[in-house]
């Protein structure tokens, strides 16, 4: 495939799923700015579901995407909801690792153990798998309502 039609199935994931990560991302910035996180400490575990919700809905997309302008063929349904997995994974531990980095670079505290590093990594993965099951719910759903009204 050539570069414009890679470049126009990512501009097309971004303009139909960009805002969902990019929400999480800002709500972060925000608690971070203004001391939230010190406040209501509980909120990065929200933040953490919801940025593996909102990275699994945006990965989802994306490759939904692809796959409509051809470049990314026909996978199966379950091949994509692994890649979507293992895309929001990546994300997941590159946000880990940003927040490494934060800590040496500000100073910063946002890591307080490894075990609390751990866990959010699992919480985000949890989001995203909740995603995940959710799109396929609503997939097989949709399918089972077509099936039933093409037998009527």
């Amino acid at each position: 495939m050539t570069r414009p039609v890679l470049a126009s199935w990512i501009r097309a994931g971004i303009r139909e799923a960009g805002w969902a990560p990019l929400t999480v991302f800002v709500a972060h910035a925000i608690f971070v700015f203004t001391g939230g996180y010190r406040s209501a400490p509980h909120f990065d575990n929200v933040l953490h579901l919801c940025g593996g919700m909102a990275m699994a809905h945006f990965f989802a997309v994306c490759l939904q995407c692809a796959q409509r302008s051809g470049w990314a063929g026909q996978p199966s349904m379950s091949l994509l909801d692994l890649c979507t997995l293992a895309l929001t994974g990546t994300a997941t531990v590159l946000w880990e690792f940003a927040e490494w980095i934060q800590n040496f670079v500000v100073a910063g505290h946002i890591q307080l153990t490894i075990n609390d590093t751990l866990k959010d990594m699992a919480v985000g993965l949890a989001g995203g798998a909740f995603i995940i099951g959710w799109k396929r719910w609503k997939r097989t759903r949709h399918d089972t309502e077509t099936n039933d009204e093409i037998a009527r």
